[in-house]
């Protein structure tokens, strides 16, 4: 039998064990759920409050964006920021600076880890968006300044994802591709989770467009 190479010796082994008890987590939480896409035009927004041991809702992690020769984008973790490991695009976005080429500046600025933020969200916006139930919604570093803007201020604190005393975010999309624009604010009055449900059925009976 072939003594076995360097690299397969420098891998780890799976722990069984251990991926046991995160699907247990995952079942227990139901999954993760489908991932809200924002669609042009208006949605209603209910975020949803951190489980049980986590202070706050968001997780954020750290992405770099990749486009294949055909033009998809491609996304992937940055093992550097994430966990202090190497990361081989890492490595290639600091070749590229070191160049000195603006064509090549440009193309690590493009390539370079970008904050992620994830939340569990529910789309009121109509009974079709809520028969969806939970939701992973991913977003930059704009939006996550402004919900924890929301959450920090000073004179008034605004725990929007209370599910008793909680507020609607109202998020606007504008745009196509890279002219892409986000504006979000909350409703005025505070309202349960199932009253914002309920709420969006009437704003749909009135003819209010979402």
């Amino acid at each position: 039998m072939p003594e076995p190479t360097t690299a397969v010796t420098q891998v780890g082994k799976v722990n069984v064990e251990a991926a046991a008890k995160e699907r247990e987590v995952v079942n227990a939480r139901g999954g993760l759920g489908d991932f809200f896409k924002p669609p042009a035009g208006r949605s209603f927004l209910r975020f949803l409050p951190p489980p049980v041991g986590r202070d706050l809702p968001f997780y954020r992690v750290w992405i770099h964006w990749l486009r294949s020769p055909d033009g998809k984008a491609t996304m992937c973790g940055c093992p550097r920021k994430l966990e202090g490991r190497a990361c081989a695009v890492c490595n290639e976005v600091f070749r590229l600076r070191k160049t000195r080429d603006p064509l090549d500046d440009k193309q690590a600025q493009k390539m370079g880890a970008k904050t992620q933020v994830y939340a569990q969200v529910v789309d009121v916006t109509s009974e079709a968006t809520l028969r969806k139930g939970v939701q992973v919604y991913p977003f930059g570093t704009r939006i996550y300044d402004e919900l924890l803007a929301y959450l920090t201020d000073a004179t008034d604190p605004l725990d929007f994802t209370d599910p008793e005393t909680g507020f609607t975010i109202i998020l606007d999309r504008e745009g196509l591709g890279e002219t892409t624009e986000y504006k979000l604010r909350p409703e005025r009055q505070s309202t349960t989770l199932q009253q914002a449900a309920l709420f969006s059925m009437i704003r749909l009976k009135q003819g209010e467009k979402p």
